[in-house]
């Protein structure tokens, strides 16, 4: 096959799962979550979507299907690592979020340290093209430091997974610890195109294991709705029976639960009158 034909397919791929990613990045509202969820959700998708895309460009000069500066491809290639580092960084501040009771901001700080060395790595490396790129007979070559970039995202990635298991082994509810077992899928998804990816760069391997967990999870919110108002947020009838119904079968007299039924006299009045938008807001 000619590097050409590859390149094409390589190239095919990336568009597909940045389109899939956009169209994901657009989508995502107020219904899908607190403000700093869908802030994190879509920052997150942000800097994957960067990543593809210039990475997508550095494969040109690495096949040497490029005429444009060296360094220039060098500068696209240290923003490729940013990128990711960052959506990984983003990624596992999501996760803390939904599945964790640890103090976010602590959290986000200490979380951020391993992000801050990728950018300073990313400056030092530029400048001298000693931690990440050879640059020998004007092609560019990944150094040996470039296992620094991938432990930095496995250790995000392993924290992620962390999250995960322990809600997956310390929550007492069916329907979270369902939903804490996928989530942990979805990252080993990724954490084995990035294996992949490193043995094999040459392949948009990287690109999809990133774009199928992004679009399954965005399917899973999309189911979300079926069982959230979309005023308040909150479970709705469906989710609150099949939620008592797991309740049920482990209710004794020593574990017992206690359902507090409120109705709102004449509420119904506000809409009928002043329009459900009043209503609402009421």
């Amino acid at each position: 096959m000619s590097t050409f034909k590859i390149l094409f397919n390589l190239t095919s791929v990336s568009i597909f799962c940045i389109s899939i990613l956009v169209s994901i990045y657009i989508n995502i509202n107020d219904e899908f979550g607190g403000r700093i969820h869908i802030k994190l959700a879509k920052a997150a998708i942000f800097s994957f979507c960067l990543s593809i895309i210039i990475r997508t460009f550095c494969m040109f000069s690495s096949l040497g299907l490029s005429n444009y500066n060296i360094y220039i491809n060098v500068l696209l290639n240290e923003l490729t690592f940013f990128f990711f580092a960052q959506a990984s960084y983003l990624s596992l501040n999501y996760i803390n979020i939904t599945f964790s009771t640890a103090h976010s901001k602590r959290f986000q700080l200490i979380s951020s340290i391993p992000l801050a060395l990728v950018f300073i790595v990313c400056i030092i490396s530029f400048i001298r093209h000693s931690f990440y790129d050879n640059i020998t007979d004007a092609i560019f070559n990944r150094g040996a430091e470039y296992i620094f970039n991938i432990i930095i995202n496995y250790i995000y990635m392993f924290s992620a997974l962390f999250i995960t298991i322990k809600s997956v082994l310390t929550t007492s509810f069916h329907i979270h610890r369902i939903e804490s077992i996928k989530i942990s899928a979805y990252i080993l998804i990724i954490m084995i195109g990035v294996g992949i990816h490193t043995a094999y760069p040459y392949t948009s391997i990287l690109d999809i294991a990133i774009t199928l967990p992004l679009f399954l999870m965005f399917i899973r919110f999309q189911e979300s709705r079926i069982f959230n108002d979309s005023l308040t947020n909150l479970n709705n009838r469906k989710r609150s029976v099949e939620y008592i119904s797991e309740l049920i079968p482990t209710t004794d007299i020593n574990n017992a639960f206690y359902l507090f039924i409120v109705d709102m006299n004449d509420f119904k009045n506000i809409n009928d009158n002043f329009g459900h938008n009043e209503g609402d807001r009421a």
